[in-house]
């Protein structure tokens, strides 16, 4: 193919962004410099932002933090939930100590827990999940944390844990929200 019907079918306006990076990478992959800069030149016309990675799905999200006073950054959502798991537990201790109905709407969901003593309590109903400690992690005060979750389940647990509490905070991790 020639560098001219290459354009003509890069600039296309039927063409998607995924055929255009396809192209793109297609050309890089076969050595042909000139070939990906013509798609690359399509993208960033057609598709202004299209290498943005805050816009792409899945992966790590940014996040950022309130806790209080303290505000933090983190490179995924699962570390700032960690960050913010552990800060409730250090303004409230009792929510792990003092077993009763709220720790269970706190920390109960339908087939496994949010916190248990060990990641096998936490995965009851999935035992092979408990095998894979990119599913969990073990939290300062000795309980385990199911890290298992979307950002959204994540966000109803802090939720869960500021209603009990009468505690507002915030994260954003794409949107703001005060509970």
């Amino acid at each position: 193919m020639d560098l001219d019907n290459f354009k003509r079918i890069a600039n296309d306006n039927c063409r998607t962004q995924i055929e255009i990076e396809n192209m793109m990478r297609n050309a890089l992959n076969k050595k042909k410099p000139e070939f990906a800069d013509i798609a690359l030149e399509a993208l960033n016309k057609k598709y202004p932002g299209w290498d943005d990675q805050s816009t792409r799905r899945g992966g790590s999200k940014p996040t950022t933090a309130n806790f209080m006073d303290d505000k933090r950054s983190f490179p995924s959502g699962k570390s700032a939930y960690i960050w913010m798991v552990e800060k409730f537990i250090n303004k409230f201790p009792e929510l792990f100590s003092e077993i009763n109905w709220e720790t269970i709407f706190v920390s109960k969901g339908v087939k496994r827990l949010y916190f248990a003593r060990s990641p096998e309590k936490v995965f009851f109903s999935s035992p092979h999940l408990a095998k894979d400690t990119n599913n969990f992690t073990r939290l300062k005060n000795g309980w385990y944390v199911n890290l298992n979750l979307s950002n959204d389940q994540k966000f109803k647990i802090l939720c869960r844990i500021a209603a009990v509490k009468k505690f507002k905070f915030d994260l954003d991790w794409s949107w703001s929200v005060l509970a």
